[in-house]
C-alpha cells in the first residue's frame, strides 16, 4: 500500500501526530498485500487476478455481487498465500474505488468488530462473553454475545451510491432470518443490536438497500420496532491496516428518523 498520513490529517500535520492518530485509531492490522489487476470472478468465491508474475486464483471471502469493485481491470490487493489452498493461491483483500481501497475480505469482520467494541464505539464498555453465540430457542448463529445478555450481530457493507451506504447488494436471506430473530428475541425482553461495517470511507449514513432485498428491509423494520438497536461504523484500509473513521447515522424508512 502506498504510504501516507490518513486522509483525515492535513498534510501540515506532524508526522508524530498522524501516528498517533493511527496507533490510536487502529482496529486490526492486515497481512502484507501485493497490487494486482481483477480479471474475472469464475463464481461467487473463486476469481482471477493478473499479478506481476502471472494470472492468479484468487479465493474471493465476500459472496456479495461487488459489481462495483470486482470488474476486468479494476486495480485490486491480495495476500498470496504460501501454498496454494485448492486450487488457489491468494485470497482478494482489496478493491481501488475512487482512489481508495475498499476492504472486501470478511474473514476480518469479527476482529474489527471486536476493537470496536471494545472501545465502547457503540455504547458503554460491554465484556465479550461468547462469539458466534447461540441462544436457547433460536435458531440463527449470531456474531457476539455481550454482557447483559446484548446480542450482536455484524454486517460489512461495500456499496454505496454517492455518500450514502447501502446494504445488502445482494438479497440475503440468512441476513433477514438473523435480523427477524433479533426482533423476536428484542420483543421478548432481550437486547439486541445490528452493527453496519461500512467500509467505503466516504459514506455518510447508510440505509437498507430495499430495490436488491425488500425482505431484509421488512425484517430491518420489523426490528427496530422491536426495540434492536442499529449502528454504523466508517472504517478505511490504511498502510497499517484497518482504521476506525467515524460512526454515521442509520437512515430508517420504519419511523422515518436517522438512528
Amino acid at each position: 500500500m502506498t504510504r501516507g498520513v490518513p486522509s483525515r490529517i492535513e498534510p501540515s500535520v506532524l508526522y508524530v501526530n498522524s501516528l498517533t492518530w493511527m496507533v490510536s485509531m487502529l482496529l486490526c492490522p492486515v497481512p502484507e498485500a501485493v497490487k494486482a489487476v481483477f480479471l474475472k470472478r469464475r463464481n461467487r468465491f473463486v476469481g482471477e487476478v493478473l499479478l506481476p508474475w502471472g494470472v492468479a486464483t484468487a479465493h474471493v471471502p465476500d459472496p456479495g455481487r461487488l459489481k462495483e469493485l470486482l470488474f476486468p481491470g479494476n486495480p485490486v490487493l491480495v495476500i498470496p498465500r504460501r501454498e496454494p489452498v485448492g486450487k488457489t493461491s491468494c485470497t482478494l483483500l482489496a478493491a481501488e474505488r475512487r482512489g481508495s481501497w475498499i476492504l472486501t475480505n470478511t474473514t476480518f469482520h469479527s476482529r474489527i468488530a471486536e476493537e470496536i467494541i471494545r472501545r465502547g464505539l457503540v455504547g458503554p464498555l460491554p465484556a465479550i462473553v461468547r462469539r458466534e453465540a447461540t441462544i436457547p430457542g433460536y435458531s440463527s448463529r449470531f456474531d457476539f454475545l455481550l454482557d447483559g445478555g446484548l446480542v450482536l450481530e455484524v454486517k460489512g457493507c461495500t456499496l454505496a451510491a454517492e455518500s450514502l451506504a447501502l446494504f445488502p447488494d445482494a438479497p440475503t436471506s440468512r441476513g433477514a432470518g438473523q435480523v427477524r430473530e433479533l426482533a423476536r428475541y428484542a420483543g421478548a425482553g432481550g437486547s439486541g443490536m445490528v452493527l453496519f461495517l461500512v467500509t467505503v470511507p466516504w459514506a455518510r449514513a447508510i440505509t437498507v438497500n430495499r430495490a436488491t432485498d425488500p425482505a431484509f428491509g421488512e425484517a430491518v423494520d420489523s426490528a427496530q420496532v422491536a426495540g434492536v438497536m442499529i449502528r454504523a461504523a466508517v472504517v478505511a484500509l490504511e498502510e497499517a491496516g484497518v482504521v476506525f473513521r467515524k460512526m454515521i447515522p442509520f437512515q430508517s424508512r420504519a419511523n422515518g428518523t436517522s438512528t
